[in-house]
C-alpha cells in the first residue's frame, strides 16, 4: 500500500529519533538512506545524516548554507513546505512471513521491499517531480528528486508491519545545477499516487514470487499464500484498537475503520528488532507457526514462465476494467491497471511500463485520439467503436419527424399553465412542438424541469402517445413516478430488461430519461437502439455540469452540442437570491465563490480532520432522523460513499429501520 502525508518541521526529528546504528540491540530502526538523482548533485552520502536532513527540510543545502528555494524555514520566512511522506506498507501476510522468519529469509524479504520501493520512487521521479521556472512558473521541468527514505518494522501497536517512510525533499535539482521547490500540480496529479503504489505492489509480488512464494491476487492488490489468517489477525492489534475506537462511539463496523484511525494514534515506542522477532516467535507458536512453516512457503523458485503470454493476459485484463468506467485514458491510468493486474503474473515495474508504452503506440486495439489538456488520451476499439455507432442511431432519431406533437394542442396547455417560467415554456416547446425524435434540456437544480415534464406527459397523453421515465437513481425514478405521472423505471432495471429481449418501451412513444448526465455510453447505447426498435422518441432531461457517469463516457454534452438544447437556468427551488447565486456558482466551477456564500451564512461545518468531519456528518444524519428519503449525504469518491454508507446502515440496524 502507498499512503502520502504533508511533512512538517517535526518529521525530521520523528525519524532520525527512530533510526540508530545499535537498532538490532537498543532499539529504534536502520539509519535512512538517502535515493534519487539529486542526491549527488547535493553532495550527499548515502547514509542520512542529521543536520543534512534538517537543513533541506528547511529548505537549505545540505550544510546549511546555501538556500535551495525562495522560501526558506527562518524566523522570518515561515511558509516553506518541508516535503511530502510516501509511506510504502508491504502486505499483512509479508510482513508476517517476515517475522517468522530467520535472519537469511528476512534479509531477502526486505531487499524485495525496498527494491520495490526503489522501482516506486524511480517511476515518480521520472514522471512527477517536477519544478517550475520564469516568470508566473509557466515552464515546467524535470528534476532530480532528493528523498530520505527510512524502513520501519512496526505498527504503532508493535506488531510486523514492513514498510519505508520515503521523505520526498520540497527541493529538486535541476540539469543545469540549480534548484527550487517542487510543483504539486504534477506529484499529486489524479491517479499518479495510485499508479505508484500499484508499482510497487507489482514489484515487491515480482521479487517475492522469485523467491518461490505464491501470489493471491485480488482487487489490485495480492497477499502470500498459505500464511495463517488467524496470525494476521493477532498481529493486527492497531485494527483492534481503530475496532475498540469504533465501538465507543457506537460505530463497530470493521469497514468503518478509517473514522476511528486517527483517535487512537499513539507515539511509536522504540524497541529493538531483536526482542520483537523474539516476540513475535513466541506468537507464532501460539498459532501453530515456526521458521520451519515460514520456510516451507518458500518452494524452489520455479523457472519463470515466458513473458509475453503474461503481459498479454495483464494487457487484456487492463483494458477489460479500465473501460468499465472509463470511456478514454491516459497512460498514467493504464500504467496503473496494468500494475494492478501484475501481482502473481511475473511482472516487474520496467516491463509494466514498457509494455504499457508499446501497447499504447502500437496495438491495433487502441485507438489515439489525441492531446486533452496537455495530456495524450486513448480508447479502446471497441469502446470508439460503441460510440460511433451510438452517434449514428441518434442521428437517426434527431431525423426521424413522427414525434412532433401539433402546434395547438401545446399552445392550449401552455394558456392553462401561467405558473411556467419563461424557460419553463420554452423546454415544454423545445419538448413537443419543436423538436424530432431526441430532444435535450439542460437544466440547473431546482429549475422546476419535474413540473414540466408532468405538463410535457398529459400533452403527449392527450396526442395519444404512451409514455415511460427512466433515472439512474432510485430517488430520482421514485419522484418522477409520483409527480410526473407517468411509470418510470430506474436505468439498470430498464437495461436489465431490453438485454433479456423484453420490450418495455412503448410502440411510437415517448422515452423520458432524467438525470441524463449521469447516464453512461453503453446504457445510452442499450436506450438508443431499443428507442429506434420501438419508432420512440427519446427526451433527455440534465445537466451537463451535474455528477458524472459511474461507467464510460458521459454523451449528454456532446448530444446537446449536435442536436441542439433547450436551457432551463430560473432557479426555483431556492427562495433567497444569494443561494440561487451560490447554486448556480457551484454548478458553473466558482467553487470559492458558493462555499464563501454558505460559510457566511453559517450552513458549512469545519472540522480538524476527515475521520472527525466524518463522525459528525452521520451524527447529525441521525439526529436529522435518519430519513433517506429526504436527507442526503454526498461524497466525491467511491471509498467516502462505501465508508459513509457503512457507517449509516450500522445505525439505521441498530434502530430497527435496516431491512
Amino acid at each position: 500500500m502507498l499512503s502520502v502525508g504533508q511533512l512538517s518541521s517535526a518529521h525530521a526529528g520523528y525519524y532520525l529519533g527512530l533510526a540508530r546504528e545499535d537498532y538490532y540491540t537498543q532499539g529504534g530502526e536502520p539509519s535512512g538512506q538517502w535515493f534519487g538523482k539529486g542526491v549527488s548533485a547535493l553532495g550527499l552520502a548515502q547514509i542520512v545524516e542529521p543536520s543534512e536532513l534538517y537543513n533541506l527540510f528547511r529548505g537549505y543545502s545540505p550544510n546549511g548554507t546555501i538556500p535551495l528555494v525562495q522560501l526558506q524555514k527562518d524566523a522570518e520566512k515561515a511558509e516553506h513546505r518541508p516535503g511530502w511522506d510516501f509511506c510504502f506498507s508491504a502486505p499483512k501476510s509479508v510482513s508476517t512471513i517476515w517475522s517468522q522468519s530467520d535472519a537469511s529469509k528476512r534479509r531477502l524479504i526486505q531487499d524485495a521491499h525496498e527494491h520495490a520501493v526503489h522501482a516506486a520512487l524511480t517511476f515518480i521521479e521520472s514522471e512527477g517531480v517536477r519544478t517550475r521556472r520564469g516568470k508566473g512558473g509557466h515552464r515546467i521541468e524535470a528534476t532530480g528528486m532528493v528523498a530520505a527514505c527510512f524502513e520501519h518494522s512496526t505498527s504503532r501497536a508493535l506488531d510486523p508491519q514492513l514498510h519505508t517512510h520515503a521523505l520526498i525533499m520540497n527541493v529538486g535539482v535541476r540539469d543545469d545545477g540549480t534548484t527550487g521547490t517542487l510543483s504539486g500540480t504534477h506529484l499529486f496529479a489524479p491517479n499518479f499516487k495510485m499508479a505508484a503504489g500499484a508499482l510497487y505492489r507489482a514489484e515487491l509480488a515480482f521479487r517475492l514470487q522469485g523467491l518461490g512464494l505464491k501470489i493471491d491476487r485480488s482487487d489490485g492488490l495480492f497477499e502470500v499464500i498459505g500464511v495463517s489468517q488467524e496470525l494476521m489477525n493477532e498481529f493486527s492489534k492497531r485494527r483492534k484498537d481503530i475496532e475498540a475506537e469504533l465501538t465507543r462511539m457506537g460505530m463497530q463496523s470493521a469497514k468503518a475503520a478509517a473514522v476511528a484511525t486517527l483517535f487512537t494514534r499513539d507515539s511509536k515506542e522504540s524497541v529493538s528488532r531483536e526482542k520483537l522477532f523474539e516476540a513475535w516467535r513466541e506468537v507464532g507458536q501460539q498459532f501453530g507457526w515456526n521458521q520451519d512453516v515460514a520456510h516451507g512457503l518458500f518452494s524452489p523458485a520455479a523457472e519463470v514462465k515466458a513473458r509475453q503470454p503474461q503481459v498479454i493476459d495483464g494487457i487484456r485484463e487492463a483494458s477489460s476494467r479500465l473501460t468499465e468506467g472509463k470511456a478514454h485514458f491516459s497512460w498514467l491510468d493504464y500504467v496503473r491497471a496494468l500494475a494492478e493486474e501484475a501481482p502473481g503474473r511475473c511482472l516487474d515495474a520496467e516491463t509494466i511500463l514498457e509494455a504499457t508504452t508499446q501497447h499504447l503506440a502500437e496495438s491495433p486495439e487502441i485507438v489515439r485520439l489525441g492531446n486533452l489538456r496537455g495530456t495524450a488520451r486513448f480508447t479502446t476499439t471497441e469502446i470508439f467503436a460503441l460510440e460511433q455507432r451510438l452517434l449514428r442511431d441518434t442521428e437517426k432519431l434527431h431525423a426521424d419527424q413522427r414525434h412532433r406533437t401539433e402546434v395547438e394542442v401545446v399552445m392550449r396547455m401552455l394558456a392553462t399553465h401561467p405558473e411556467l417560467s419563461e424557460d419553463q415554456m420554452k423546454a415544454l416547446w423545445h419538448l413537443t412542438a419543436d423538436t424530432n425524435g431526441l430532444a435535450i434540456v439542460s437544466g440547473y437544480a431546482g429549475s422546476g424541469k419535474t413540473h414540466m415534464l408532468k405538463i410535457a406527459g398529459e400533452i403527449w397523453q392527450e396526442q395519444g402517445l404512451m409514455v415511460i421515465g427512466t433515472a439512474i437513481a432510485g430517488r430520482a425514478q421514485r419522484e418522477l413516478n409520483e409527480r410526473a405521472g407517468f411509470p418510470c423505471w430506474t436505468v439498470a432495471k430498464l437495461t436489465a430488461e431490453l438485454k433479456k429481449g423484453n420490450r418495455p418501451i412503448p410502440e411510437g412513444g415517448v422515452l423520458v430519461i432524467d438525470e441524463a448526465g449521469m447516464v453512461a455510453t453503453r446504457q445510452w447505447d442499450i436506450l438508443t437502439r431499443a428507442s429506434l426498435e420501438a419508432g420512440a422518441k427519446i427526451c433527455a432531461i440534465g445537466h451537463e455540469k451535474q455528477i458524472q457517469p459511474i461507467g464510460p463516457g458521459a454523451p449528454f454534452a456532446e448530444f446537446g452540442d449536435r442536436f441542439g438544447r433547450s436551457e432551463v437556468v430560473l432557479n426555483l427551488r431556492q427562495r433567497e437570491q444569494w443561494a440561487k447565486e451560490a447554486v448556480k456558482d457551484i454548478a458553473d466551477g466558482k467553487a470559492r465563490q458558493a462555499i464563501s456564500a454558505f460559510a457566511e451564512r453559517g450552513l458549512i461545518s469545519v472540522h480538524d480532520s476527515k475521520s472527525e468531519a466524518v463522525s459528525a456528518l452521520i451524527r447529525q444524519w441521525q439526529e436529522d432522523g435518519m430519513d433517506f428519503q429526504h436527507s442526503l449525504i454526498l461524497a466525491g469518491k467511491r471509498s467516502d460513499v462505501a465508508l459513509l454508507n457503512a457507517l449509516a446502515q450500522e445505525q439505521m440496524a441498530k434502530a430497527g429501520k435496516l431491512g
